[in-house]
């Protein structure tokens, strides 16, 4: 009768570690992959409506959406609820054909739950930490369940928001008239940068016709800083009952400094909103321009018209001046 020799304690010890690892590995869920959102203007510039959460995430960056549509593309750190919605319908024809890949357009991208009823979501990828679709949702890509990564255009957008909220007042003359008039007089800038209002929070909201007139060209830039008071977040903007006048969806920027609260109601603002601090509500109106706010709740048709980013300048040439 043949007798087995027992195993060392070493290679027992080893065949149990073995078999935890195996056991482990099998109850573990897979790794979930990561969309990173593009950053810098450029990267804002391909989304028409984002939420980042104010810094300090009290607010987080969610959003809400009923019985409206946003023609371009959205991206929020938090989570996402759409009702009698469509998103996206002016995003590039075709791209949903095959499966999305990294490069594929970005038409929604979620940090938390995304959750629809009875809507479309358009020509470009879906990207939700916890997709949860309901009755009555068309979507052209199929839904990827991924984290969101927003930090390049998060940082990008709290940069430019600090630097413009404190920039001097230059090529811009503000004042007010007769019948509730609000003006900016624009004259060129030395250098051939952006001009560069400052209004407060209070005069905005009380006027009726607010112009920008004096603009060298369409696409010569304008960027609007709206104070509130000195404390954070102490003053609202609503934005109703009100005309605008020489605004250029791309080449108007309207800074929210200090302000918390920005509500449009039933007008039609042509410019790019930049207000990572501030809520942004309305139940009726429209917002041409690219917007990023902290969150947002809202019945406001978001329009797509992506924001004028600065032009590289190409180095000389050897021989050039």
């Amino acid at each position: 009768m043949a007798c087995t020799r027992p195993l060392p304690r070493l290679l027992l010890l080893l065949a149990a570690a073995t078999a935890v690892a195996a056991a482990a590995s099998a109850t573990r869920p897979p790794r979930r992959r990561t969309t990173r959102l593009p950053g810098g203007c450029r990267g804002a510039a391909k989304f028409n409506l984002i939420a980042l959460g104010n810094k300090e995430q009290t607010i987080r960056g969610n959003v809400h959406l009923e019985r409206t549509e946003v023609l371009g593309a959205v991206a929020a750190t938090g989570d996402v609820t759409l009702k009698s919605f469509s998103v996206n319908s002016r995003g590039t024809p075709g791209v949903c054909a095959s499966a999305p890949t990294s490069s594929t357009p970005i038409a929604l991208a979620a940090g938390g739950n995304l959750t629809t009823e009875d809507g479309v979501i358009d020509h470009g990828r879906v990207v939700a930490e916890q997709p949860l679709l309901g009755g009555g949702t068309t979507v052209a890509c199929p839904v990827e369940q991924e984290n969101v990564d927003a930090g390049a255009v998060e940082q990008w957008a709290r940069t430019t928001h600090t630097s413009t909220c404190a920039a001097p007042v230059a090529g811009c003359q503000t004042s007010t008239g007769d019948g509730g008039l609000l003006r900016f007089a624009i004259t060129p800038v030395a250098g051939g940068g952006p001009a560069h209002c400052t209004v407060g929070a209070a005069d905005l909201t009380a006027a009726s016709l607010v112009e920008v007139v004096g603009r060298p060209d369409p696409s010569s830039m304008v960027e609007i800083a709206v104070k509130g008071a000195a404390a954070a977040a102490a003053d609202n903007v609503t934005l109703t009952n009100m005309g605008f006048a020489g605004w250029e969806s791309s080449a108007t920027l309207l800074s929210m400094c200090n302000v918390g609260t920005l509500t449009v109601q039933d007008v039609g603002l042509k410019a790019a909103v930049l207000a990572p601090e501030t809520r942004f509500r309305g139940t009726s109106g429209a917002v041409n321009g690219t917007v990023i706010v902290a969150d947002v709740e809202s019945g406001v048709e978001f329009q797509k018209a992506p924001i004028d980013c600065p032009r590289k300048r190409r180095r000389p040439r050897q021989g050039e001046e």
